[in-house]
């Protein structure tokens, strides 16, 4: 944070001096016979002697001090920060949709102890946070889509709603890969960004929905969309836990059921690529590689806030003026 001011007052500070010469000479000229208060036990009251000297001084201690604050009031200090990339009212960064698989088969556990889902929340959160310049959102399918989050810049919300993202939150069953793309599609489809992109993680074939992934890919391909499909989930057999009447959780086999041509014709036609993710550093490393290709630009903005600081001036200045007020006419009274 810096400051800025209206320097041209700084001039009044000049003046200072000549109120500590009036002061000065003031006391020295005040002689007078004249009796302000008729009653003598208000005379009694009033200050006088050493007392008298002490109010006095303290009396103009606190309209020097005042004069200063309402000087530095007027100059007007104004504290002047960077303005957030949330105030921009232009984008020309990346948007980014990441839609994630979560049918009953990302819970397959064959990325060591964690299932898959649990892997790609992991790995999109660490993704999320390298890239604080771009607006990122989530959707989740698994027989229905559903937009978790749109295109943001608040990326702590985003990794929180990821982090705690529940693999039954569709309540569905089955994969419907082409309906969540064109939810997608839909969040980005206005955006102004130089580059839009849509990352596809799932582990299964498109089995649900009424929109075919290939025309999903046809459109985000006018739209200027590019689709990185990602593929998680070792080949051959799995086991996925199943829970029993019993609150029972056994583990039962389940087929590879990836279909890795038709995830790879869906980057092909947008313009993106396709990758396996075998194992937990594969998928780290495929969204890294994504991170490079779809690198933004940020350029700083020469734009501020400004934030008017003369409160802090003129409230002492206040303040002071009302003891001053309060002091001359209670305890510090005196007479000429």
């Amino acid at each position: 944070m810096t400051t800025v001011i209206a320097s041209y007052w700084f001039g009044l500070l000049v003046f200072l001096p000549l109120a500590v010469l009036y002061f000065v000479f003031r006391r020295k000229a005040r002689r007078t016979s004249a009796v302000r208060f008729p009653l003598l036990s208000i005379v009694k009251k009033s200050g006088s002697g050493v007392q008298g000297k002490f109010f006095s001084l303290l009396s103009f201690f606190l309209n020097f001090i005042a004069l200063i604050l309402i000087i530095l009031a007027l100059m007007r200090f104004q504290s002047k920060v960077p303005m957030p990339a949330d105030y921009s009212s232009s984008f020309d960064g990346t948007d980014i949709m990441i839609c994630l698989d979560t049918s009953p088969s990302m819970l397959a556990v064959d990325f060591g102890r964690d299932d898959r889902i649990t892997v790609a929340k992991e790995v999109i959160s660490e993704f999320i946070k390298g890239r604080p310049n771009d607006r990122i959102g989530l959707v989740v399918f698994a027989g229905a889509s559903l937009t978790m989050c749109p295109l943001t810049l608040d990326h702590g919300t985003l990794i929180d709603l990821t982090s705690s993202l529940e693999q039954d939150v569709t309540k569905t069953d089955g994969t419907a890969i082409g309906d969540a793309l064109a939810t997608s599609i839909n969040r980005l489809k206005n955006s102004a960004a130089k580059s839009k992109v849509i990352i596809l993680v799932t582990d299964g074939s498109n089995n649900m929905g009424h929109i075919d992934p290939n025309t999903a890919a046809e459109i985000a391909k006018k739209l200027g969309i590019k689709i990185y499909s990602i593929g998680v989930g070792k080949e051959g057999i799995s086991q996925m836990p199943i829970r029993g009447p019993l609150g029972i959780t056994r583990y039962v086999p389940i087929e590879d059921s990836l279909d890795e041509p038709a995830l790879r014709k869906l980057a092909d036609i947008s313009g993106g690529e396709y990758s396996r993710a075998k194992s937990i550093d594969s998928l780290k490393l495929i969204f890294n590689r994504i991170d490079s290709l779809e690198k933004t630009e940020f350029k700083k903005q020469a734009s501020f806030i400004y934030s008017e600081l003369f409160n802090f001036f003129l409230i002492p200045a206040f303040i002071m003026l009302l003891l001053d007020v309060l002091l001359t006419n209670t305890i510090a009274r005196r007479i000429p």
